[in-house]
């Protein structure tokens, strides 16, 4: 292997490409073309509870490839014999499939007789990182059927590739730092496992009381509170999924504690085309006998409106801008605009730093 091809160049890129979603997808292109692979597959996988949480398929697509990837994730994934290896040695960080299934039996196998029709590919060969928070990021190059099983010979490059890439991933999808700010915030991934919590949203998980982190995800001990929660934030990170952007989810905590609201909402989607986990929502919890009602007292420090300060405690209550509509009794377009005006005598420009300017105020 030699760096003096453009190799050396290339790896630098990787760290650019990696904030684009273009340029991904061309540079996963450009692996396959310098490891002779017919196909990439590349996510994230829970090793342990043996599941994949996220995935991708890079190469040739056809109506089997599409066919190919929905079996993969509802049924053969099971199957998959570098899978099942990795799950049970997640430490090793590498795996052929050559290596785990018997010659004799290797193109009976199920699992490879159906990668080769939908595929194309007989022959893999997996990397994946040591579990952290239990999840595992994974690279595999598909070797042509024609090619047999990956060489030796191939293997430097393959690593290299292999650590540049998740290393690439992995600073581009650090979780935000809430260290400096004393709002309760929580980052969480698309299926509710909190990547970064700021100092005051650890106090309040700490109590335990309505809402909780358990088994790695954010959720609650009240089942139908766990249900709209869930709902939430499926909404926050799928806007396609056709599931409403509503108000916040109201907790209501033991005897002299303030009830929470619960805000879900959408991180800015430069990172939808990696693998998880990356920030896919951001969770406000707002002590409700702290915030809006108190906001009346201080609107004389931006000089609001007593209609934008009803607009400035919906805001913080959780709505959105149609709920808002519907509950103060003005239309879309009125609602808007008071939003915008409330933009302006803060000085913000964004809705997220507008509620916590606001949340700030209101806890004065």
């Amino acid at each position: 292997m030699s760096l003096d091809d453009g190799l050396s160049k290339f790896l630098g890129g990787l760290y650019e490409a990696v904030q684009d979603r273009q340029a991904w997808w061309s540079a996963i292109a450009e692996i396959m073309r310098r490891t002779g692979s017919r196909r990439a597959v590349l996510g994230s996988a829970d090793l342990r509870r043996h599941q994949i949480t996220d995935i991708q398929f890079h190469g040739p697509e056809d109506s089997s490839t599409e066919a190919g990837i929905r079996e993969y994730a509802e049924e053969m994934s099971g199957l998959d014999p570098v899978f099942n290896w990795a799950s049970r040695n997640p430490a090793t960080q590498m795996c052929d499939s050559a290596a785990v299934v018997p010659r004799n039996d290797y193109c009976a196998h199920p699992f490879i007789k159906w990668s080769r029709s939908r595929f194309g590919t007989l022959h893999w060969r997996a990397f994946y990182t040591p579990p952290v928070d239990d999840l595992s990021f994974t690279f595999s190059f598909h070797a042509p059927t024609d090619d047999g099983p990956h060489t030796r010979e191939q293997l430097p490059l393959q690593a290299l590739l292999f650590e540049n890439l998740e290393r690439a991933v992995r600073l581009a999808a650090r979780p935000p730092n809430f260290a400096a700010d004393d709002s309760a915030l929580v980052a969480i991934d698309s299926t509710g496992r909190p990547l970064s919590l700021s100092q005051r949203a650890e106090e309040i998980l700490r109590d335990e009381d309505g809402i909780v982190i358990r088994d790695g995800h954010l959720t609650s001990d009240r089942p139908e509170v766990a249900r709209q929660l869930e709902h939430a934030i499926r909404a926050a990170v799928d806007l396609s999924s056709g599931a409403p952007l509503g108000r916040g989810v109201r907790i209501r905590r033991n005897a002299g504690k303030s009830d929470l609201l619960v805000v879900v909402s959408p991180f800015p989607p430069s990172q939808n085309h990696l693998p998880r986990p990356v920030a896919g929502a951001l969770v406000r919890l707002i002590q409700l006998d702290m915030g809006p009602e108190h906001l009346s007292e201080h609107s004389h420090l931006f000089d609001l409106s007593p209609r934008e300060t009803d607009i400035a405690s919906a805001l913080l209550e959780g709505h959105s801008i149609e709920s808002m509509a519907a509950t103060l009794g003005v239309s879309r377009n009125t609602a808007r605009n008071h939003v915008q005006a409330l933009f302006r005598k803060t000085q913000t420009n964004r809705q997220s730093d507008l509620i916590r300017l606001l949340d700030r105020i209101a806890r004065q």
